[in-house]
């Protein structure tokens, strides 16, 4: 059965299919932290303290992905790590970010100073008036 043959609570309980860990019917809960490395064949067969690091962290990213019919996730320590995997991997030197007037003094900070360091331009629209984006738009922006 595919996901989309299978109800939203469905998949929340049972989905993604794939291997029992242990054995175990439900996901356990890894208390641990940390990892032995073990056989490597490739680097992202490395389990990094801060990434990828519990099979917790592996089966919540997989299971999300299934939520959203996506091929993958991740999973991150916080919503700026999120924010800045995100940008960096959308946007390279030379392009244009549109966002709203309304975010996250982190997020904002992050666009303003560390984007801008790289040579990534931004503008900022009014949330409250949706015609001003699209006159903000550029050539070169690649990312909303």
């Amino acid at each position: 059965m595919t996901p989309q043959e299978t109800t939203i609570e469905t998949r929340l309980i049972h989905g993604p299919g794939g291997p029992r860990l242990k054995g175990a019917v439900v996901t356990p809960i890894f208390q641990s932290s940390t990892y032995e490395v073990g056989e490597v064949g490739a680097y992202s067969d490395i389990r990094y303290i801060r990434f990828s690091n519990s099979p917790n962290q592996i089966h919540l990213a997989r299971k999300l992905a299934d939520l959203e019919s996506a091929e993958d996730g991740l999973m991150t320590a916080s919503g700026m790590a999120a924010i800045s995997a995100t940008l960096l991997t959308v946007l390279q030197p030379g392009d244009h970010l549109l966002t709203t007037d309304c975010l996250y003094g982190g997020t904002q900070n992050f666009i303003r100073q560390d984007l801008a360091r790289i040579g990534i331009s931004h503008s900022t629209a009014d949330g409250d008036d949706p015609c001003q984006w699209e006159k903000l738009l550029q050539p070169a922006t690649r990312a909303i």
